[in-house]
């Protein structure tokens, strides 16, 4: 198939050979236009295939890495024995301390915490108003239970009943 553009300048009484006229005449053939198709077509498939092996090497190291993770689990330390000895501290919002309920200071919750680490407990902690910037304190208690490192569990109720951290 061909498509024929023509253009035509001059007059308008011209003869059937278009002697006294100027005309240009463009030819395109169907299957210039399928050549020219084919070749953008190849280009984009030739960025497809360069993309391929970065998708081919993620995937293989997705795929080793869940192979890596499914062999046997050392057994967490996270869970403790139903008579692991508690401490609840309670920061308040005024800044006050207590430890089981009593108030405390922060040497008082120093010597509370070693006697804890030599029996192996757990610190369950509270802090009033959470969502609001801590008081002083509260930065000093948290700093206390990580060097002895002691488990923790987080609450935002002071019953503990909504407690997160290693199971009771």
């Amino acid at each position: 198939m061909m498509i024929l553009c023509s253009l035509a300048t001059g007059s308008r009484n011209q003869d059937a050979e278009g002697s006294n006229a100027l005309r240009t005449v463009l030819t395109v053939s169907k299957t210039d236009l399928f050549k020219k198709e084919a070749r953008v077509k190849r280009a984009r498939e030739k960025k497809r295939r360069r993309r391929r092996p970065e998708l081919f090497r993620f995937a293989v190291v997705l795929f080793a890495l869940g192979l890596s993770g499914c062999g046997s689990q050392p057994e967490s330390k996270a869970v403790m024995p139903k008579n692991t000895p508690i401490l609840k501290v309670a920061v308040f919002a005024d800044g006050r301390l207590t430890v089981d309920g009593a108030p405390s200071s922060i040497e008082m919750l120093r010597e509370s915490l070693r006697q804890l680490g030599e029996q192996h407990g757990s610190v369950w902690y509270y802090r009033e108003e959470g969502q609001r910037d801590p008081p002083a304190i509260a930065m000093e208690v948290l700093k206390e239970v990580v060097e002895v490192r002691l488990p923790i569990r987080l609450s935002s109720r002071p019953d503990y009943s909504d407690s997160v951290g290693p199971p009771r």
